[in-house]
């Protein structure tokens, strides 16, 4: 006889235990996220992630009820086996469905933890890098909507990195391409940035969030991916005008989107994006000079940020803490050629872009007086923060779109004068102004989306994976 709680899940209050089986695990993943749920919206700062959590929830909610009809429509006449080999498929189905849902899970449950304070202030970076741009886009009437601010995490990889529009995280990739995560799952909007662990010891370190950011402005500010393929176009045309070959085109091609990444990281944090990028970098100079799939030699990368802060007027003397990027590349044929098309690819990026009708520093509402110049009595609020947190002592924030990703730059301006010294007190003390610096700084209200149509860009996408997912068989499954 079925179970109370079973009735009217299989036509006619029939029952089968193997279908039991698979029911309970369904159920039991619904009852997981809704007491997950119930945890999230009451835990500190979730107001700001009402796109990403609806998305989330509507994709587990939704795709569960799904599920429930199709187990309930089994046809239990079948052969055993043939009720055994749906319930296998109904499993990974549920399965699969858990596994994304525990990948977002993870990402947010990280804020109640050790971690909680580094990923407050990296959610502050993230949106100053991320919403001001995509907003005064909308100002320009560049882009008809601001998608909801991506979601940093930490993980134990050294490179931080995105996962924006087309691209599927590294934790839901699996052997097989699954077509169900890459035509609709990328479509929610859930965009996460991968953080390296040493952010936590080190929240300077956190201004590479700028970098990864930029990949997401590049693939969210026109639709359709424009500017991800217009610049593209932009650079070949460069290279090819400068006299490259086809393989020079191609390679420097296949670049534009990190390239595109690091000007955008100096538009944001001015000369100490050049700073950090020498502390990824540097190396034996062999090494330096070897070319990459995705990114330039770490020499020409160097030279390039180097060149891009110049043409902004930064000074970039120190920020190349003794490195010689343009030397290190004449040491190497391939360094000394790819050193050809450097400066007409950067010259190129930073003039007005047709796609967009303007320049990325105007876009980005660069200001070189947030870096440098000023005076003694006045100087700029860069080089302010960095004085009063070397001095060990409270900044004052300012709650502005802006201020946390300054507030990040300065806290990096102020290791920079302390990291000789072998005092941890004081390095600790670093560390907690830092972030109280950074996390002060951000507007209040909400990180979700500016526009409704993200919910129905989400609700478009949840059916679309379910779709995939419900037509699926166990063979496609397969993890």
């Amino acid at each position: 006889m079925a179970p109370e709680s079973y009735q009217g899940v299989v036509a006619d209050g029939a029952y089968h235990p193997r279908v039991e089986r698979s029911r309970v695990e369904l159920i039991r993943l619904l009852g997981e996220h809704s007491a997950w749920k119930e945890r999230r919206r009451h835990a500190v700062g979730a107001e700001r992630y009402k796109t990403q959590l609806n998305a989330i929830d509507m994709l587990v909610e939704g795709g569960g009820g799904q599920l429930e009809q199709a187990l309930g429509s089994m046809d239990l006449s079948l052969s055993e086996g043939a009720i055994y080999e749906s319930c296998r498929t109904f499993d990974l189905r549920v399965l699969w469905l858990r596994r994304v849902w525990q990948f977002f899970q993870e990402k947010f449950d990280q804020r109640d933890g050790e971690l909680a304070d580094t990923l407050r202030a990296a959610d502050e970076i993230v949106w100053s890098c991320y919403h001001h741009v995509l907003a005064r886009a909308r100002k320009m009437g560049l882009a008809e909507k601001t998608g909801a601010s991506p979601l940093p995490f930490i993980e134990s990889r050294y490179s931080p990195s995105t996962f924006p529009a087309d691209l599927v995280p590294v934790g839901l990739q699996s052997e097989i391409d699954k077509p169900f995560l890459r035509e609709h799952l990328n479509r929610l909007p859930v965009p996460v940035v991968r953080l390296q662990p040493g952010c936590v010891s080190g929240p300077w370190w956190l201004v590479y969030a700028a970098h990864e950011i930029g990949h997401n402005v590049q693939y969210d500010l026109l639709e359709g991916q424009a500017l991800v393929n217009g610049y593209r176009e932009l650079v070949t045309a460069t290279v090819r005008g400068s006299g490259g070959g086809p393989a020079d085109v191609t390679r420097w091609g296949d670049w534009s989107r990190e390239i595109f990444a690091d000007i955008f990281s100096v538009l944001m944090m001015g000369p100490w994006a050049i700073w950090a990028m020498v502390e990824l970098e540097l190396q034996g100079n062999v090494a330096m000079t070897e070319r990459r799939e995705q990114y330039p030699s770490g020499a020409v990368r160097l030279a390039l940020l180097a060149a891009t802060a110049r043409a902004l007027h930064l000074d970039v003397r120190t920020s190349l803490r003794g490195v010689d990027p343009v030397g290190i590349a004449d040491s190497s044929e391939a360094g000394r050629h790819d050193m050809t098309f450097m400066e007409p690819v950067v010259a190129a990026t930073l003039e007005p872009i047709s796609l967009i009708g303007t320049t990325l520093a105007k876009l980005c509402n660069f200001n070189v007086n947030e870096f440098q110049g000023g005076s003694q009595m006045r100087p700029p609020r860069v080089e302010a923060l960095r004085r009063t947190l070397a001095a060990d002592r409270d900044p004052l924030a300012s709650a502005t779109h802006e201020g946390p990703r300054i507030g990040a730059a300065a806290s990096l301006a102020a290791w920079s004068d302390v990291m000789e010294t072998d005092d941890e007190l004081r390095h600790n003390r670093l560390r907690e102004r830092s972030l109280k610096l950074v996390t002060a700084s951000g507007p209040p209200g909400t990180r979700a989306a500016e526009n409704m149509s993200e919910a129905a860009d989400a609700a478009d996408a949840v059916a679309g994976f379910m779709r995939s997912l419900l037509a699926a068989d166990g063979h496609d499954l397969e993890t």
